[in-house]
């Protein structure tokens, strides 16, 4: 069976309270890479590596189908391409 892939965005707050945004590519149900955006720095992180010990990768990696076109319709959550998160992810790993 093949793996199913969504990519997404929704709104994150640094953890000194700058707002940002926060992308994630989502492998069956589960994050497998993730980027938080702060004021023009982009901070990536997978299960094994990161730019940045504040924004390392997620200790809840399971992302749940149960809500997401609740929070699609409440616009909390955006669902990206395929291409909208390689390029982000391109620009995130080269400015590491």
């Amino acid at each position: 069976m093949q793996s199913i892939r969504k990519y997404y965005r929704t709104y994150n707050e640094s953890h000194e309270g700058t707002s940002g945004l926060f992308y994630c590519e989502v492998t069956d149900g589960m994050i497998t890479r993730m980027i938080n955006s702060f004021e023009h720095e982009l901070w990536w992180a997978t299960p094994s590596a990161h730019n940045n010990e504040q924004y390392d990768f997620t200790t809840r990696p399971e992302f749940p189908e149960a809500g997401i076109e609740n929070l699609k319709r409440d616009a909390a959550l955006t669902e990206l391409s395929l291409a909208e998160f390689e390029d982000l992810w391109r620009r995130a790993t080269r400015e590491a």
